[in-house]
């Protein structure tokens, strides 16, 4: 009886770990590769995310760069694809 009410309890505590941890934000990252157009006009993507902010005369379909910045999982968007990622700098890439 005791070992089923303390493995409930650390079952819960799991749980509510894991759920604090997928809700949470994560920090800086950096994204090399070829910036793609989305399915919706103006949108771009770079390797799962979905670029915001930035300077678009660096950030055109085509153009291999490196992009730094941080995941806002809270952002709206009309572009319906990617991972929102807030764009801090952009690097040429080879």
């Amino acid at each position: 009886m005791f070992f089923t009410k303390l493995s409930r309890a650390l079952a819960g505590l799991l749980l509510a770990g894991l759920l604090v941890a997928a809700c949470a934000d994560a920090g800086e990252v950096t994204v090399t590769g070829t910036v793609s157009e989305g399915v919706e006009p103006g949108c771009l993507l770079l390797g799962g995310y979905l670029l915001v902010g930035g300077d678009r005369s660096k950030l055109q379909p085509g153009a291999r760069v490196a992009v730094t910045g941080r995941v806002d999982r809270n952002l709206l968007s009309t572009c319906q694809q990617g991972e929102p990622l807030v764009v801090a700098s952009i690097e040429a890439a080879p």
